[in-house]
């Protein structure tokens, strides 16, 4: 094949890439989860936590709003109580129900401090695992959620309590991205360039080209 019918070949490929969506990117829409309050539920822990969990007896309940944020002083001597009069090794599991009104995807983050650690569970499932990093410390997580109803379990615990960066932080901005097919307009534009080039360049060395006598 010549210089000048691979042009005609490249800036082909070129269009097709600039006009045809075939590369899937996720974007954000209008639309958003809904979401309960958390119910929390908490637990002295008399023994050192492992990968499994924790064991532990139930103190009490709580609620927190959906979008949670915690902290506790951590001062010198001065300790604020965590729950039920537990300064250190307590800890909570948290529930809270999400509704998705299409499939989509939702970004998750969860946050614990020094001493503390914390697990994200998607529908039973574990999605963040901060549980024995042992430093304060965070992390997100883009979530593909079918439409309808999902549960949530918010884990955290704080075993030191010597830190003075205590807290458990669960966010996000509730919106809710979707895959959307896009043409890659730039590079087709590019490649197509390329080829119009070639074309000319053939052109001009045939003109180029001596005549036989």
């Amino acid at each position: 094949m010549n210089m000048f019918k691979i042009g005609i070949v490249v800036v082909l490929v070129g269009v097709v890439i600039a006009v045809i969506p075939f590369r899937e990117e996720v974007v954000p829409t209008e639309q958003v989860i809904q979401a309960s309050d958390w119910t929390v539920s908490w637990y002295s822990i008399p023994t050192t936590p492992t990968d499994e969990g924790f064991e532990g007896f139930l103190l009490g309940y709580s609620t927190a709003p959906f979008l949670f944020s915690k902290s506790w002083q951590r001062s010198g001597m001065v300790k604020e109580e965590v729950f039920g009069g537990f300064y250190d090794q307590v800890g909570f599991i948290a529930k809270a129900d999400v509704y998705m009104p299409v499939d989509g995807f939702v970004v998750f983050e969860i946050g614990s401090g020094g001493g503390c650690g914390s697990r994200l569970y998607v529908d039973g499932d574990l999605t963040i695992d901060l549980w024995m990093v042992g430093r304060a410390a965070s992390e997100s997580a883009i979530i593909e959620l079918k439409a309808g109803d999902h549960k949530l379990e918010f884990w955290w615990y704080v075993w030191s309590g010597e830190s003075q960066t205590l807290y458990a932080i669960f966010e996000t901005d509730q919106k809710i991205m979707v895959l959307e097919k896009k043409s890659d307009l730039l590079v087709g534009l590019t490649i197509a360039c390329v080829g119009i080039a070639l074309t000319i360049v053939s052109k001009l060395k045939s003109v180029e080209k001596p005549r036989k006598t």
